[in-house]
């Protein structure tokens, strides 16, 4: 995982196939598409109110990643459409959002 361009990037890697069958049976639901997105758990260790925000909103300045997980619905409803505003190709999207 990194910061680059003010956002959280990283690859997947997972185990060999045959390594385990959780493994294996973790592959097999990224392939299928049911697993196709990341969640990642953080803790704040700086932020700043949201201008504006009527409800409370922060801005986090600065925080320190805590978990990052494989999902099939990611807690930020936005993050596939944010993923494919980032032109990146269809091959890629395709094998990191096992979806086209």
């Amino acid at each position: 995982m990194r910061l680059e361009d003010n956002a959280l990037r990283g690859q997947l890697v997972l185990a060999r196939e045959g390594a385990s069958s959780r493994v294996d049976e973790i592959r097999e639901l990224v392939e299928a598409g049911i697993l196709r997105a990341v969640s990642v758990g953080f803790r704040p260790l700086e932020y700043a109110a949201r201008p504006g925000s009527k409800s409370g909103g922060k801005i986090y300045l600065r925080s320190e990643l805590m978990e990052a997980s494989l999902v099939s619905i990611p807690a930020n409803p936005n993050a596939l459409a944010v993923a494919r505003q980032m032109k990146i190709s269809a091959a890629t999207l395709k094998m990191v959002m096992a979806r086209g």
